[in-house]
């Protein structure tokens, strides 16, 4: 069964409240950001080839490419992606590498090697699993997948440039903390580790984390 399209969060929220008592530090900051939501991506193969085009790029950069793909292809389906070769994709601006790994991605679910929708029923673990033999879907990509497109709510991607940034910043952590660090903060967010994440990353997307108002407040 596919998720609910959108993820709600306020301060009456379940897992709100619990967040909130288990760290005081996240508590501030949900609280000076306030409700907050995510929609999620219900196409799936749509989903993964978004992600594959973003992946260690800048956002504006990963947007002017989607759009290009998107007038290159038409449509983002399996069959539209595959009635365009590899030097095709590869006009609209992603690399060789990229345009390969979304070409074997859509032949992979045309030929039934690969079913989305079966993804739905495994456990996190399991789905990151089956996604990382995919070519070019890496643990990050897949840990994006668990949180975009089947909105489960205990993800937490300590490779996330974005996520480690924004951790250093709330907690005021040493430059370089040790990977240990950000797993062990993480552990306090149980079993709500991805609604905590979406709020770092909105600290950064609101530019809470470049100024020093919040932590002088």
């Amino acid at each position: 069964m596919r998720p609910s399209k959108e993820l709600l969060f306020n301060k009456q929220s379940k897992e709100i409240i619990e967040l909130s008592s288990a760290d005081e530090y996240l508590a501030k900051l949900i609280y000076s950001i306030g409700d907050h939501s995510l929609r999620l991506r219900s196409k799936y193969f749509e989903s993964l080839i978004r992600i594959i085009v973003g992946q260690q790029l800048s956002i504006h950069a990963a947007r002017k490419i989607w759009e290009n793909l998107k007038i290159t292809c038409g449509e983002y389906t399996p069959k539209k992606i595959l009635q365009r070769n590899v030097g095709d994709l590869k006009a609209a601006g992603l690399s060789t590498a990229k345009a390969s790994y979304i070409h074997g991605l859509a032949r992979q679910i045309v030929n039934h090697d690969l079913d989305l929708d079966e993804l739905t029923l495994l456990e996190d673990e399991e789905v990151i699993r089956k996604l990382v033999e995919i070519k070019g879907i890496g643990k990050w990509s897949a840990e994006m997948y668990l949180i975009f497109s089947l909105g489960r709510l205990d993800v937490f991607s300590h490779d996330d440039v974005g996520l480690q940034r924004g951790i250093k910043w709330l907690y005021r952590l040493p430059a370089e903390p040790l990977q240990k660090t950000y797993i062990q903060i993480a552990e306090k967010w149980r079993p709500y580790r991805t609604i905590a994440s979406l709020y770092i990353w909105e600290a950064i997307n609101q530019g809470i984390i470049n100024g020093n108002s919040f932590h002088e407040s």
